[in-house]
């Protein structure tokens, strides 16, 4: 008689970085309902990158309202690590010229997606589920 193998069902972990509470659990309500997504959140005021590698997660999704020395300095890391050198990151900010030239040596890097605010839930779901394959997202 064959054997049955069953698959662990594998939900793909995505970290919300934003310093705006609201923002945060508005992304974790709508990842957690519309996909199969384990979603870590945390706040960019007290985040360090060693939170981020913990949380091991396939996709990060970053909220900067302006760049200023904190926003470079974690954006810098989130590239730099060693450990999330394999993750892609998307990147919300304003539309406005002056964010997208000071954001413009991040999304540079291939591994950056740029996310223009305002977007609709439903862009982001679909770059979401483009960025994980494999998900059912």
């Amino acid at each position: 008689r064959p054997q049955r193998w069953t698959v662990p069902s594998h939900k793909p972990r995505i970290t919300v970085l934003n310093s705006s509470e609201d923002f945060l659990a508005l992304i974790d309500g709508l990842l957690e309902d519309e996909g199969p997504y384990d979603v870590t959140t945390d706040t960019m005021d007290d985040s360090s990158i060693g939170e981020v590698v913990r949380s091991r997660p396939e996709l990060v999704i970053a909220d900067v309202a302006t760049v200023d020395q904190d926003a470079d300095r974690l954006l810098s890391q989130l590239l730099d690590a060693p450990e999330l050198r394999e993750v892609k990151v998307i990147l919300t900010s304003p539309a406005s010229p002056a964010v997208r030239d000071k954001l413009a040596p991040f999304t540079r890097d291939p591994r950056v997606v740029p996310l223009p605010k305002p977007f609709t839930a439903a862009a982001l779901e679909e770059l979401v589920a483009r960025l994980l394959p494999g998900s059912d997202g």
